[in-house]
Parts: C-alpha cells; sequence; structure tokens
C-alpha cells in the first residue's frame, strides 16, 4: 500500500494496528455507500475531480459486514 494523503495514511495506520491485536479481526474495505437521500457536505468538495470513487447499495454493505461477523 502506498497512501497519497492523510485519509488513506490514516487507514494504513490503523490497519497495522488492527493486525498487530492479539484480537480476532477482518478489515473490509467497502466502497461508498451513499445514503437513501443525498445529503450535500462541504467534505465532499475536498475530493480531487480525478479520484475514483465505487459505490455499493447499502444492502450489499450491511450483508458484507453481517458475513464477516457471523463466518468467524
Amino acid at each position: 500500500m502506498q497512501p497519497t494523503e492523510n485519509y488513506s495514511h490514516h487507514k494504513v495506520v490503523c490497519e497495522e494496528m488492527i493486525r498487530a491485536s492479539r484480537l480476532p479481526w477482518a478489515i473490509l474495505r467497502l466502497a461508498a455507500t451513499p445514503p437513501l437521500r443525498l445529503i450535500v457536505d462541504p467534505g465532499m468538495f475536498d475530493v480531487p475531480l480525478d479520484n475514483r470513487i465505487e459505490f455499493i447499495h447499502r444492502r450489499d454493505g450491511a450483508l458484507a459486514i453481517t458475513n464477516a461477523v457471523s463466518k468467524r
């Protein structure tokens, strides 16, 4: 992994902390899950226009989390 900005660097550091723990763990890298009603957040304009953003349906995200927790 080669983080290019603070957000991705923070994610890498957090994943390293999780891996180093003695707890059972799973790391899910889910795509963006938009709300049912779009809420305009000023932070969304901080994302560079050439940045790739992937979206998933909220039910797919919920299913992924449920499967990760229950398949232990």
